[in-house]
């Protein structure tokens, strides 16, 4: 009688095979995953540790020297066996501050202020920017300090029986407006006599008023009307006296006009 013996091969099949492979990847996967998550804590951790111990060598400068001058890389180095560094985030000082950029390229922010060592270890995309400003030429012309008219002030003392006071007002532009004032002290036994102009065509209004110890002369000139370029006139203020001398140097004048469109204002004494 003959016996028949059976081979049973042992092994995977295909699907289990696959199976296995996609349960490996899995893992792998998780791994990586894990592996990045501790290095990127592993670089914020070490970027908190080392601010820290400089800022301890700040503290350090700061105690022994006044923090004048403010404390600076060069001069930590009695402090600090080295000064810190790594590609994942960058330690530096500012005017004694510590500031940290993490990552590197970021823009640096001040130790203690929160997470600013989060960023340490991540990979942050530099992107440079180059922009030609437009080309501005601004060009500024001064204004003229002047308008052109001038007074000049005289006077006349006749000893105890009054006096005149004068201003004589010269333009190299048209004078468009103009108010011109003269305040004589009311001393001792002086008062208003009269006053006059030689501009022509009687293109200034006359006005006097005694008030508070002055009395006052004013020139206004009339609406509408110019003055010419090149043109001269006076305007006088006379006052009566009985007594003593009139000290005129308390007398005041002063000329407001607007020509080739500025306005400006002189005052003086006699």
């Amino acid at each position: 009688m003959r016996t028949e013996r059976k081979t049973v091969q042992l092994g995977f099949t295909l699907i289990e095979l696959l199976i296995v492979v996609a349960v490996l990847g899995i893992l792998a996967a998780v791994v990586v995953f894990e592996l990045g998550g501790v290095t990127a804590q592993s670089a914020v951790a070490a970027c908190n540790a080392n601010a820290t111990t400089v800022e301890t060598a700040v503290a350090a400068y700061n105690a022994q020297t006044g923090g004048a001058p403010s404390a600076t890389t060069a001069s930590l180095t009695a402090y600090l066996q080295s000064f810190p560094s790594s590609p994942d985030y960058t330690i530096s000082i500012d005017s004694g501050v510590v500031m940290i950029a993490a990552p590197s390229t970021a823009t640096p922010v001040a130790f203690g202020t929160p997470n600013a060592c989060s960023g340490a270890g991540s990979t942050a995309a530099t992107t440079t920017t180059t922009t030609s400003p437009p080309t501005t030429t601004t060009t500024t012309t001064a204004p003229p300090t002047s308008n052109g008219v001038t007074a000049t002030p005289t006077s006349d003392n006749y000893n105890n029986h009054g006096g005149q006071e004068r201003i004589t007002v010269t333009n190299s532009s048209s004078i468009t407006a103009m108010t011109i004032s003269i305040s004589v002290a009311k001393t001792t036994g002086v008062t208003h006599k009269s006053q006059s102009n030689s501009f022509p065509g009687g293109d200034l209004t006359q006005s006097s008023r005694t008030s508070g110890g002055v009395i006052g002369y004013t020139f206004v000139l009339k609406s509408r009307k110019s003055i010419p370029a090149g043109s001269s006139g006076i305007v006088y203020a006379q006052f009566n006296g009985t007594g003593s001398v009139h000290a005129m140097s308390g007398d005041t004048w002063r000329v407001t006009s607007t020509a080739n469109g500025i306005t400006t204002t002189l005052t003086g004494t006699f």
